[in-house]
């Protein structure tokens, strides 16, 4: 990786710091940030910068465009804009002012392989800038001091008898000045095994032709260019020829298309080894958790397999109706806590290919989330050590807030495992919310070890960290971060031996009126419903569902099934799973809108997440409902898709 100096020059304080720590985090060296075109230019002219990240709308008389030229004319530096605003005019001026540009909000490997790019590409161009230099030096040494240059110039008259001969070539050719003189081209190549210059090239100029061939002689390498010399009427009454020594050009050029070629191999590492650190990086994350979630799935199951073997064992246990009925509602609460587990798993590792969108966020919610992710951490593991930690729990209610659900529940999730780590010998986290004006305050205090002064003035510095080898000094950082690109601040209140205090105050929003979705109330209606699904678990839970509620059920174990079933019979409803062997819910969906349009189609998924963020449903689906699903989620979506279908 080539790291820089790097100047900022950005009029927004809150983008420009947030940017500050990703280029940190990225190992570059940060030496400015501006906030317009002449202090960019005068922050320049003392930091010498390698390259300038330049919003490109800046307020003042100085835009983005007209500071970057300035920077470029008067220190060279390279320039890469940033812009939100992606139009044509702003691109074309991008592309014609600057290395490159970044639309935000972008992501932190974006802008690494932008700079990585720009820098690169700077490079290339200084040697392709030093080797043009030196080519034109050459070139004007050759038209000052021809006799010191590594080049021929010779005539001859119509007989082809030379004339003249001079530069240094002549003694990359074993020739004095006057070797040539007096005799002609058949005499000289006849009396020696020398092929340069070719002969063919010189009698050819007799008849008009202009000739260019690369010889080497002596290790050197000469390009030579010969003309017939004409007197005023046309008529031909010599040739003249000039053969430069281009040895050093060539190495140049080779060098460079080698250059080229490295540049070229190291992009495409680059490459392989971000994609190789995304997914180490997703790995890691993943076996963090995984104990705590084994843990939590196994205390779960306990109820499940225990009671419910009970109850098939025992007959008698079957027959006291409240004895049963209590065993069925703890396996029930045991299986709904095991979904919301796998809901919480998929909102903390959902894909990060796209920017996260901002979506109004009831933060009572995110924090009951992000303290039952973490209790592995901060009850179970802190058992296994011998210690106790007691979690506060102070939920004020307050309005919500609008930005990243996971960017949000990642900030908290540091905050509190930080707060873990400061309680080697237990303790009190105490997690609150309340509203001080317009402002949602969320705080996370601790009883542990608290800060020294340095410590909390540097504690959200990137890469600084108070735990050796177990810290990488990036958890508070990312906070930081995460809280400035959503608007707000944070706060560190701390003192050694008093525990510390994170407070975060982000405006608040009031959320949009929500689309009310049907009743979780039986439709009203009994209907004919074909239920396709390959497992017969869930094909005989859902079809239990629809009888409970009154309805006729024709199920079908798979796609083929299915469509014969559907062309044999009238439904005023299908129920598929999405992902089935040979004909999956998609596919069986389409087909049977070509055949049906009116009829609508409910697809049951484990990946409803992922389909929804894709932008799906796929095909013909009119609504994609999440696995495991409950009676009241399924009334919901029966509902749905029958008041769509009425309209």
């Amino acid at each position: 990786m080539i790291s820089a100096r790097i100047l900022i020059v950005e009029d927004q304080g809150i983008t420009a710091r947030d940017l500050a720590a990703r280029l940190l985090h990225l190992g570059y060296h940060v030496v400015g940030i501006a906030a317009s075109g002449p202090d960019a230019i005068e922050k320049a002219e003392a930091a010498c910068p390698d390259l300038v990240l330049m919003d490109i709308k800046l307020r003042g008389d100085m835009d983005g465009v007209q500071a970057a030229a300035q920077l470029r004319s008067r220190f060279g530096v390279p320039v890469t804009y940033l812009t939100a605003y992606a139009d044509d005019e702003t691109l074309l001026r991008a592309q014609s002012t600057a290395y490159g540009y970044l639309i935000k909000p972008f992501e932190e490997r974006e802008l690494h392989a932008t700079i990585q790019v720009a820098l690169h590409r700077r490079a290339l161009e200084k040697q392709l800038e030093d080797a043009q230099q030196r080519l034109q030096a050459s070139e004007t040494r050759l038209r000052l001091m021809t006799d010191q240059l590594p080049a021929v110039l010779w005539s001859t008259d119509c007989d082809l008898r030379f004339i003249t001969g001079v530069g240094a070539g002549l003694s990359a050719l074993g020739i004095g000045r006057n070797g040539l003189a007096g005799g002609t081209l058949f005499e000289y190549f006849r009396t020696t095994d020398r092929t340069f210059p070719p002969i063919a090239a010189h009698l050819g100029a007799l008849h008009g032709e202009s000739r260019e061939y690369e010889s080497e002689w002596s290790g050197h390498i000469f390009e030579s260019h010969v003309e017939p010399l004409r007197d005023p009427h046309g008529t031909i009454i010599g040739v003249i020829g000039l053969a430069l020594d281009i040895t050093a050009r060539k190495r140049t050029e080779q060098a460079l298309q080698e250059s080229l070629q490295r540049l070229e191999r190291a992009l495409a590492e680059l490459r392989a080894i971000q994609q190789q650190v995304v997914q180490q990086e997703r790995l890691n994350a993943l076996g963090t958790m995984a104990s705590g979630i084994v843990h939590d799935f196994s205390n779960l199951l306990s109820p499940i397999t225990g009671l419910s073997e009970l109850l098939l064992l025992d007959p008698l246990l079957r027959a006291n109706e409240e004895r049963a009925t209590h065993y069925l509602q703890t396996i029930h609460v045991a299986a709904r806590d095991a979904a919301r587990i796998v809901g919480r798993l998929r909102d903390f590792y959902r894909s990060r290919t796209d920017l996260e969108p901002r979506i109004p966020i009831e933060v009572t919610r995110l924090v009951e989330d992000v303290i039952a992710f973490t209790q592995p951490s901060w009850r179970d593991q802190a058992r296994s050590r011998g210690i106790r930690i007691q979690l506060d729990l102070d939920l004020t209610p307050v309005a919500p807030i609008v930005g990243g659900d996971a960017e949000m529940r990642e900030a908290l999730t540091n905050l509190i495992l930080n707060a873990v780590d400061a309680l080697p010998e237990g303790g009190i986290i105490r997690v609150s919310t309340r509203m001080d004006g317009a402002a949602v305050v969320i705080e996370v205090s601790d009883t542990g070890i608290g800060m020294t002064p340095d410590v909390r003035e540097r504690c959200f510095e990137p890469f600084y960290s108070t735990k050796g080898e177990r810290g990488t000094g990036m958890g508070l950082a990312i906070v930081y971060g995460i809280v400035q690109r959503h608007d707000g601040s944070i706060e560190v209140d701390s003192e050694p031996g008093h525990g510390t205090t994170f407070r975060i105050r982000l405006p608040s929003q009031t959320a949009p009126a929500e689309v009310a979705l049907e009743s979780s109330d039986n439709p009203g209606r009994v209907l004919r419903v074909l239920l396709v699904d390959d497992e017969p678990v869930v094909r005989e839970t859902v079809a239990a569902y629809l009888l409970h509620d009154g309805h006729m059920v024709e199920t079908a174990v798979d796609g083929r099934d299915a469509w014969s079933k559907f062309c044999a019979g009238a439904y005023d409803l299908v129920i598929t799973d999405s992902a089935m062997p040979e004909i999956p819910g998609s596919q069986l969906a389409r087909a049977i809108k070509g055949l049906s349009p009116g009829t609508p189609i409910i697809g049951l998924t484990g990946f409803g997440e992922m389909m929804e963020k894709k932008g799906d449903p796929p095909g013909a689906l009119d609504l994609v409902v999440s696995k495991p699903i409950t009676l009241a989620a399924l009334r919901r979506a029966i509902s749905h898709v029958l008041a769509a279908a009425a309209q």
